[in-house]
Formats: C-alpha cells, sequence, structure tokens
C-alpha cells in the first residue's frame, strides 16, 4: 500500500491519512454487513449496502475515505442511518467531472468547492438545499432552507481534512478543538470549540487567544465561551467604527462609543452587562500580562454598567403545568421520563442528560437517593426523592439495558448511544407540547424552556413552606442568594397567610395564642419553615423535625393543633358526633375508645367555649 501510494506522487501528508483507517475500514470497497461498528449487532448481518470510493484523483479518493471514516468512527455520523452509497456514489461523480486530476482538497478554499458542487446539482436538475420546519418563539412553524446532506456532508469532510493537515499546536490555531485540550466538557452540549475566526483585529485575535488560554485553567468551558463572544462582540464594534485602530489607542472615549453602540443594539441588558463584565477582566488582563498594549487605567467604571431589574423566577403557571401532566403519558419514551425527571427533581437539564444508568441509591431504611454531578458546580450531588421516581428511573434502566446491553452508562441515550442534546431535547419538548395545544391563560400557545422546571419545583417548595435553606441543598445552590431568586410567594399563598394572621388562634386547651405569641421566635419559625397541614377544621402545627404525628386521627388531642371562629360551627357537630361515639362505646364496654373520645369531648368543649367568649367580644 505504502509503495503504491509513493509511486503515485502522494504527499507525506496524505500518506499519514491513508494509514489511519486500519483493516476493514482501508478498504476501498466497503461492505456494510461487515462493518465493524456493527459488531455484536446480528440484526445488521442483513445490511445489503455497499460504499466504493471511486474517485479517479487517488489523492481525492484518500481524502474522501479518510473524511467518512472519521466523521463514522467518532460518532458524528449514525452508521445505522447514514446514506452512504448514494452520497459517496454523488461525492464522487462530481468530483470525477470537476477535477478528476486535482491533488487535494486544499487546492480550492471551502466557498470555491461548495460554489461548484451546488453549480453540478443544478445542471443535474437536483436541489443543493432543502426546507426545514422549526418552531419560532412564539410556537409557531417556521421554514428555512438549509444546505442539503450532500452539501452539508462535503462541507464536514473538508473541514476535518483541513484540520488533519493543519500540525500546528492547538493553541496557535484559530479553531481550538476544546477535546483535545483536556478541557472537561458537559457531553450534553455539541458545541466543543472555541472560534477565532470572526475577530478581525490581529492583536485582539493574539490576545484574545492568551485570555481563553488563561480562562480554561480556572472557568467552564462555558464561561470561556461566553468571554470569547464578548470579544467578538468588542471587535465587530472596532470593525464598524475604529477599523485602523490599534490596541494603544484604546480610551474612554472609545468605551463611551461602544456603550452607546450596546446600548443601541437592542440586546437584554443582562447580556451586554456580562460582555461589559468580560471586556473589562480582558482588558485589564492585558496591561497586567503585557498581552496587548493597552492603557493601565481603567477604562470601563462601575457606572457603566446597565442597572438590572430584580430578576424573577420563571416557574410555569400552574394551569399550564397541569394541562402538561394531563398529555405527559401520551408523550414518546424517553421523552416522557425525562420531563418526569425535570419535574420531580428539579435538575438542570445538563444535569438530567448526562444521569448516570446507576444513579440511584438506596439507605438501610428502604428510601431511595438520585446522585448525579453538577456539572455547573464541578461536584456530586444527592437529593432524596419519591418510590414513584425511583421506579420511573428502574424502568428506563432495564430499557437501556435490554437495548444496550453493557455498553452504555448513561441512563438517557440517543440514538447513537451518546447523551441527547439540550437543543434535541428543547424542540423535541415544544413539537409534542405544540401538537397537544398546551396553552396560557391568554390563549397563547406555550413554550417551554428547560430550566422552567427547576424553578417551578422551588417555587411550589417555597410556598409549601419548605425553609430556604433545605430549597439550597436540594437544588445544590451554594449560596442563600442563589436561592432567593426561587423564593416568591405566590399572591394566593400571601393573602391566606395574612388572614391567619389577623385571625384569633385558638390551641386544644382553649388558650387564645396572643399577638406576643406570634411574634415569638417559635412562632414565626412556624410562619415560615413549618409543612403546615391544613384540617378540617383547623391547622396542624406539628414541626417539621418533631417527625411524624403520634396521634393518628387524634388532632383534638394534639397539642400543636389551633383553629379559630370560622371553625366554630364544625366544633359544634363534631361535638355532637364525639356524644354519639361516646353513647355507642359505653355500651359495649369500649373502655379505650371512652377514654380518647373523653378527651377529645373536654377539649372541643374548652374550644367551643373559648370561641363563643371571644365572638361575644367582637360584637
Amino acid at each position: 500500500m505504502t509503495n503504491n501510494l509513493e509511486t503515485a506522487g502522494v504527499s507525506t501528508q496524505q500518506q499519514h491519512l491513508a494509514e489511519q483507517p486500519q483493516g476493514w475500514w482501508a478498504q476501498d470497497r466497503w461492505k456494510m454487513a461487515t462493518c465493524p461498528l456493527f459488531a455484536g449487532k446480528p440484526e445488521f448481518l442483513a445490511d445489503n449496502r455497499i460504499i466504493e470510493f471511486s474517485c479517479k484523483s487517488p489523492f481525492l479518493n484518500i481524502e474522501l475515505k479518510y473524511g467518512c471514516w472519521y466523521k463514522l468512527e467518532r460518532g458524528d455520523w449514525n452508521i445505522q442511518t447514514w446514506s452512504g452509497p448514494a452520497l459517496v456514489a454523488s461525492l464522487s461523480d462530481w468530483l470525477n467531472s470537476t477535477a478528476p486530476k486535482a491533488t487535494s482538497l486544499m487546492i480550492y478554499n471551502l466557498d470555491k468547492w461548495l460554489f461548484s458542487l451546488r453549480t453540478y446539482l443544478v445542471s443535474m436538475g437536483r436541489a443543493y438545499s432543502h426546507q426545514s420546519a422549526y418552531l419560532d418563539s412564539s410556537q409557531k412553524t417556521r421554514f428555512s432552507h438549509s444546505n442539503s446532506q450532500l452539501v452539508s456532508a462535503f462541507r464536514q469532510i473538508y473541514l476535518v481534512i483541513q484540520e488533519a493537515y493543519d500540525d500546528r499546536p492547538e493553541y496557535e490555531r484559530e479553531i481550538w478543538d476544546l477535546r483535545r485540550l483536556g478541557v472537561t466538557l458537559n457531553p450534553a452540549i455539541s458545541n466543543y470549540k472555541l472560534n477565532f475566526t470572526k475577530i478581525s483585529q490581529p492583536w485582539l485575535v493574539q490576545a484574545a487567544k492568551h485570555f481563553m488560554r488563561y480562562s480554561l485553567a480556572s472557568c467552564t468551558a462555558g464561561t470561556c465561551k461566553s468571554r470569547l463572544i464578548a470579544l467578538t462582540i468588542f471587535s465587530s464594534f472596532l470593525k464598524e467604527q475604529y477599523p485602523l485602530l490599534e490596541s494603544v489607542d484604546l480610551n474612554r472615549s472609545v468605551i463611551e462609543a461602544y456603550l452607546s453602540y450596546l446600548n443601541k443594539s437592542g440586546m437584554m441588558a443582562s447580556t451586554w452587562f456580562h460582555h461589559l463584565v468580560h471586556l473589562r477582566i480582558f482588558l485589564e488582563l492585558c496591561s497586567r500580562e503585557d498581552w496587548a498594549k493597552v492603557p493601565g487605567k481603567r477604562l470601563i467604571y462601575n457606572e457603566d454598567f446597565p442597572h438590572l431589574p430584580k430578576l424573577q423566577p420563571r416557574f410555569i403557571p400552574a394551569d399550564v403545568m397541569e394541562q402538561l401532566n394531563c398529555h405527559l403519558n401520551t408523550f414518546p419514551e424517553p421523552l416522557r421520563q425525562m420531563v418526569f425527571m425535570l419535574r420531580e427533581c428539579g435538575m438542570r437539564l445538563s444535569e438530567m442528560l448526562t444521569l448516570s444508568l446507576d444513579c440511584l441509591l438506596q439507605d438501610a431504611s428502604g428510601d431511595w437517593f438520585l446522585c448525579y454531578y453538577q456539572h455547573k458546580m464541578k461536584k456530586e450531588h444527592t437529593i432524596p426523592f419519591s418510590q414513584e421516581v425511583a421506579a420511573v428511573i428502574q424502568q428506563q434502566q432495564a430499557t437501556v439495558k435490554s437495548k444496550w446491553g453493557n455498553t452504555i452508562a448513561i441512563l438517557f441515550p440517543g440514538p447513537k448511544g451518546q447523551p441527547f442534546k439540550q437543543r434535541g431535547f428543547f424542540n423535541a419538548l415544544n413539537r409534542a407540547c405544540c401538537a397537544r395545544d398546551i396553552r396560557d391563560s391568554s390563549g397563547r400557545l406555550y413554550r417551554f424552556h428547560a430550566h422552567q422546571f427547576r424553578h417551578t419545583l422551588a417555587t411550589q417548595m417555597i410556598n409549601n413552606g419548605v425553609p430556604q435553606h433545605i430549597v439550597q441543598r436540594f437544588l445544590g445552590h451554594e449560596s442563600p442568594e442563589m436561592t432567593m431568586r426561587y423564593a416568591h410567594i405566590h399572591d394566593q399563598t400571601l393573602k391566606e397567610a395574612y388572614i391567619r394572621f389577623r385571625s384569633q388562634v385558638i390551641d386544644i386547651t382553649g388558650q387564645v395564642v396572643t399577638a406576643t405569641q406570634v411574634n415569638s421566635g417559635e412562632m414565626q419559625w412556624f410562619k415560615k419553615n413549618i409543612l403546615a397541614q391544613t384540617l378540617p377544621n383547623g391547622d396542624c402545627a406539628l414541626p417539621v423535625v418533631a417527625g411524624p404525628c403520634p396521634h393518628a386521627n387524634a388532632c383534638l388531642t394534639c397539642t400543636h393543633f389551633r383553629t379559630d371562629a370560622s371553625f366554630l360551627e364544625r366544633h359544634k357537630v363534631q361535638r355532637r358526633e364525639t356524644e354519639c361515639l361516646l353513647l355507642i362505646a359505653r355500651n359495649n364496654n369500649w373502655q379505650r375508645q371512652v377514654e380518647m373520645n373523653e378527651r377529645v369531648k373536654e377539649n372541643l368543649e374548652r374550644i367551643i367555649e373559648a370561641l363563643e367568649k371571644e365572638e361575644k367580644k367582637d360584637a
């Protein structure tokens, strides 16, 4: 093989490419039934697809085959659904008619090749683009034109070859692949590159690379991408308004013009707030580290940052949530299970999509816990949950093991066995909800965002009286300030709390809980922190820390019982019912029932007497 390539005049780089695909992949004719990627999958033995690499140019044949092998081996293309025979045959025909003697795809830039391919497809009466449907922000169906599969595949192959021939260190390239830099990436996100090609100014490109290399050492990949976007926006501004500006020319007037540029851009205040934060960090590090000759004094002042409104929780309205719950069982698997997990556990989408297959834990008491990795916080997190959630996870575990055996280690694998991507989940969820006509109170189709489930669960916990520090621990927040964003009290909750505050509260001894007692530490803790239970005739004030109620169906013998005049008639009815029960118990000599009901009757009489006195005072 090597001698034949040398005889054909293949370059050293191309020879290296030709040697990368080994064994089955090295052939010019791929019989898909024997593909190594189908090993252990007998259902694909009947695959009769055959792919032939038949370019007249041996150079292009090497590169075309290498590109296909690379994309399939890495899992970027799904071997099961890949239209290989038609795709490779069409590309080979085009290259044979357009560049039969070409020595490499790199002899032309990508735009020139794509123009040639599109022209060829038109001449053959074939479309080079297709129309695809998508849902916009109002859940309306829109259509866009995108490259045909052939054009898209060639573009990807070209970029693979271009990258393979680039032997520069990663940090010197215009596009960095974070996978090759050892950066920890969230597998649910498909964007794993830092692209410097959209920064126009040479001095800014070099300084930006220093800044990114510095940032990767301590920041997440997401933060690094945000910082690079901020520099890209700044570069666009300079190109438009200061095309000849060098780093030494940066001054306060340029920054003031940039502030005006951001203000007129139409972006949200929070967005350009963060752009300014990243730019200020960058400029000050440039001066300190001598990445660029920028002024040593601060150019962006504290007062330059826009005022940000208080962040409000973005919970899903109750009526919308009710519709979702009604339709959830009609969702396809595993979308149904994933939505259920978000709803019940309040996880971030990236955390749910990367759940480990063995995420279930059980303690000695038989209670279940969910253990998962928080990419944002860079730590393992464990939370308790219900038997219902455990059953859903166990069902999904069985489904995964049935389909993939022991080859998959994640709970929700996609078609390729890799985690679902966030964008794919988001689109699938909204398509399903649109098809089921889920609307808000104003009649508009509702558009879901995955993080809303986290806000919704946290808001429900707050409104049900769960202490904030417990909510903080459940969500895995590092600080109370992060949890405060979710601490939204619904109007109805506030109204009910106010009414209770204004009412006279009576305990089982008939004693009024005075204003002093209400303002005591115990009662303030009760108002804010107890998971209070509403009863037919009052409320239970048993603290969570006290454990389960020791008085089964006997709140009227419990010191934690509270009531007021609004339940007076109900108490009188219950006293009459209790007297009847006592009569039956005495007639049957049921001593235990007599003892319990006598206590209930005595407490009812004290309560009724006290409430009637309070009514007379108010009359």
